[in-house]
């Protein structure tokens, strides 16, 4: 660990915001702004850079000689993912509540405020806030709710909410406001050294089958659908998704029964998934080892689905042409790319 320099002293704060970023120097001035106009403002900012290799870490600087609250720490080496340096910002974090805020978002600024002012009134272990999704300054926001929740102005036990997480996002579980006991409890219970591009998903599970009361808040978080960021290129990482869900089905199988509508949803996720990554394969261009990894990762999902449970929830002509093409995965591949053009030899 390289702790760069710690400018907070004093007492403990409210809560604690964190922030791991790599090569956000187009962004993260905005994000402090928007972090530094809160009008809630005991909290402290814990700041973790991944390697980044442009200007970054000259911005927080700046805001850190102005502002005592913000701390910064550096990876020891490129994790390549958010999840560990998000690791390590809560790790030194010392409020008993933390903010997860990624360095290319924007916040209200009463957000913290309604936060914490939902938490008080609920006792919640976790209090998540409404979504917008945005692209740059100028577009339209798109708001991700708690349809599926009604109201949302309920309290909620964590493990109830579980299955809004699978087979699409029902319910926005980033941002927001947790007991920072949760992350490590779920660190030191589960395991911490996760290397995948979506393992903050993995943990954002965890900690709900943890917490007691989950509340909604209508707090603002502005997400930047950044096109730059790992999760969005045409890659290797994009298999990741199958990787967390072998590790999902793990948890979700040893907490509700087999037919339990979680389990259900998380059998429809992989099969879903194995079929986008055939896609991604006919997509991009990958090199014969790339591809024979692509392979195992999606065999490993395919090896976890219950069929007698996936069957009456999926379209029949995907289901059979995944298992009956489950062992010839090439062939599987030209199927989804080329099977509407083969069927029209044989149909006039």
């Amino acid at each position: 660990m390289n702790v760069i320099k710690d400018g907070g002293v004093g007492k403990r704060p409210v809560l604690s915001v964190v922030m791991p970023f790599y090569n956000a120097e187009a962004f993260i001035a905005k994000a402090l702004d928007s972090l530094s106009a809160q009008t809630f403002g005991d909290w402290e900012l814990v700041v973790v850079d991944d390697g980044s290799a442009d200007g970054s870490i000259d911005v927080v600087r700046r805001y850190m000689a102005a502002d005592s609250r913000i701390r910064l720490f550096a990876m020891p080496s490129h994790a390549g993912a958010a999840y560990q340096p998000r690791k390590m910002a809560v790790i030194e974090s010392r409020a008993d509540f933390v903010a997860p805020f990624d360095a290319d978002d924007l916040i209200a600024p009463d957000y913290l405020e309604r936060l914490v002012e939902r938490q008080k009134s609920t006792d919640a272990d976790i209090v998540y806030p409404v979504m917008y999704h945005f692209d740059d300054d100028s577009n339209p926001r798109a708001r991700r709710h708690h349809g599926s929740l009604g109201e949302a102005d309920g309290v909620f036990a964590g493990r109830e909410l579980v299955k809004y997480t699978l087979d699409l996002w029902r319910i926005n579980c980033g941002g927001g406001l947790l007991r920072r006991r949760l992350f490590i409890d779920a660190f030191e219970r589960y395991g911490s050294s996760y290397d995948l591009v979506y393992a903050d998903e993995l943990l954002t599970r965890q900690m709900l089958l943890a917490a007691d009361r989950v509340a909604f808040s209508d707090a603002e978080y502005y997400y930047r659908q950044n096109l730059t960021s790992v999760t969005h290129r045409m890659s290797l990482r994009q298999f990741d998704r199958l990787r967390n869900n072998v590790l999902l089905h793990q948890i979700v199988t040893a907490n509700y029964s087999p037919d339990s509508e979680e389990v259900r949803r998380l059998n429809s996720q992989m099969f879903k998934f194995v079929f986008d990554a055939a896609r991604h394969l006919n997509r991009c261009r990958f090199s014969r080892s790339d591809v024979r990894t692509a392979y195992a990762i999606m065999r490993s999902n395919i090896d976890l689905i219950d069929r007698r449970i996936l069957r009456p929830a999926v379209t029949a002509k995907y289901y059979y042409t995944l298992f009956c093409l489950k062992d010839h995965l090439t062939l599987f591949r030209l199927v989804l790319k080329y099977g509407d053009r083969l069927r029209s030899l044989f149909v006039r």
